[in-house]
């Protein structure tokens, strides 16, 4: 990679070495910490102390991460490649000129600023996670692995905050989404867990033919890898059949916008168990699948972005 070039999610250049992925980490990190300063900024103005106290916290987050791989690839001897100049992605309905523009109720509710930045660390997350497993490099994987878990703290920590932004803003609709009974034991959760994995499977192997009938590799290889993932859920001899699909019927935006759907209410019912169970096994259970769900998300997220295929409604959490 010669020269300075800006780049985005969708046009970031292949990762070949650890030099380049530190030059572009570092070039993550530095667009994050400014787009959090100015978030930041934005609900300060708006006498919104305490989502501008986790965007100030994030901002440090980020330069602190910055300042980390300068003196981590130091001590590894890394040479970053020439600088590269990152921008986030902004949601359809918002222009990067509009965002900067703007002062009052266009943008700045609490939860619209929670869903730009929530959507963009699922994408570096997403970014670093393809990297490690595409990676013949060894080095390559492990900080690119190590990257990944940071970006996933961060997805997690603003979709808590979205969460409650979202319960404030819409507290007519939020009392319906979770009308779902938590389970109070760790067996029922097990069993209600192993019911939903094996649903997934069906759906998901289906999308796997789906896609490789419509030509698309990387939607298939996605798809492959969340059918892996889901299998390790169930117990030998509990199978998933297969759903019957017309394959050249199927239209993969829809696919992806359907299983985000379903993953990101998957995830909002296992953070509704942790947050209401008392049984400290289930909490953990709870948390550790929520996390596996939100790797998930994330992934389906940036494929969704990468075919240009937006979820009709908004998101709730």
């Amino acid at each position: 990679m010669a020269g300075q070039q800006t780049v985005t999610f969708s046009t970031v250049p292949e990762v070949k070495t650890v030099e380049d992925l530190f030059a572009i980490a570092t070039a993550m990190e530095r667009e994050a910490a400014n787009r959090y300063a100015d978030l930041a900024g934005r609900m300060e103005r708006q006498g919104n102390g305490p989502l501008a106290a986790l965007f100030r916290r994030l901002e440090k987050d980020e330069s602190g991460h910055e300042d980390g791989l300068g003196e981590w690839a130091r001590r590894r001897g890394i040479v970053p490649s020439p600088t590269f100049i990152f921008r986030w992605d902004m949601p359809e309905t918002l222009t990067e000129q509009q965002f900067a523009d703007a002062g009052g109720d266009f943008l700045a509710t609490p939860w619209r600023v929670l869903v730009i930045a929530a959507g963009n660390e699922e994408r570096a997350f997403s970014f670093y996670a393809n990297v490690a497993a595409k990676t013949s490099d060894p080095d390559v994987r492990t900080y690119a692995e190590a990257m990944a878990r940071e970006e996933l703290n961060h997805v997690a920590l603003l979709r808590l905050e979205r969460r409650r932004a979202w319960r404030k803003e819409h507290p007519g609709q939020a009392a319906g989404i979770l009308a779902e009974e938590v389970p109070v034991s760790l067996g029922a959760f097990d069993r209600r867990s192993r019911e939903a994995a094996r649903d997934a499977l069906s759906r998901w192997r289906s999308a796997v033919r789906a896609a490789e009938t419509a030509g698309d590799a990387a939607t298939a290889e996605l798809f492959r890898a969340l059918v892996g993932e889901e299998a390790a859920r169930l117990p030998e001899g509990m199978p998933a059949e297969e759903t019957t699909v017309d394959w050249l019927q199927v239209d993969l935006r829809e696919v992806l916008r359907d299983e985000a759907r379903r993953t990101e209410a998957s995830y909002d019912f296992m953070m509704a168990v942790a947050e209401k169970a008392s049984d400290e096994a289930l909490v953990a259970r709870a948390q550790s699948e929520a996390q596996e769900k939100l790797s998930q998300l994330a992934r389906l997220g940036d494929r969704m972005a990468a075919l240009g295929a937006r979820s009709s409604r908004p998101r709730s959490s």
